[in-house]
């Protein structure tokens, strides 16, 4: 065999390893590409946790500006058949909140877009992580959690008025 075989075979080769490449990264784009609106707002921007029975699926927090009031979103689940409390902290404030059982009238826990809970202060900038405790009967996690604003559409109507 000569070189220009070998030159023709190996660049037969690269071109197929770029089109499977392609094709593989192409995929996962299109896999949200064509999910319907209700479905894209499922996907997380905030943080989960789980401390001690509760779940906390996609906190986050809602603020204009650091400093500025903040309000806390995101789910909680509880797997104890009794009700439950659980508390948010921040620098120099608490949040708690009563979580019952998930059952036929609160199949899907309790949500902070239903019940709106707000720190009087942000205590980092919007793009930032702020920092909060999570504490359930006795058990505590720090977390940190995103802050948005409201450039997104989907929080506008979370924003806090300051």
């Amino acid at each position: 065999m000569t070189s220009n075989t070998h030159r023709r075979r190996r660049r037969r080769a690269s071109a197929g390893l770029i089109g499977v490449l392609a094709a593989i990264t192409v995929a996962g784009c299109a896999e949200t590409a064509d999910l319907p609106p209700e479905e894209k707002d499922a996907i997380n921007a905030g943080r989960n946790a789980e401390v001690g029975v509760v779940s906390a699926d996609n906190l986050l927090l809602i603020s204009t500006a650091e400093e500025e009031p903040g309000r806390l979103l995101g789910l909680l689940t509880t797997t104890s058949g009794e009700p439950v409390e659980v508390t948010f902290a921040d620098a120099d404030e608490e949040i708690t909140v009563t979580v019952d059982p998930s059952d036929a009238e609160a199949p899907d826990g309790y949500s902070f877009e239903e019940n709106e809970h707000i720190f009087r202060t942000s205590e980092a900038p919007p793009g930032a992580l702020a920092e909060i405790t999570v504490s359930v009967e006795g058990e505590s996690e720090e977390l940190r959690i995103p802050v948005l604003d409201g450039s997104l559409e989907r929080y506008r109507p979370f924003v806090p008025e300051g």
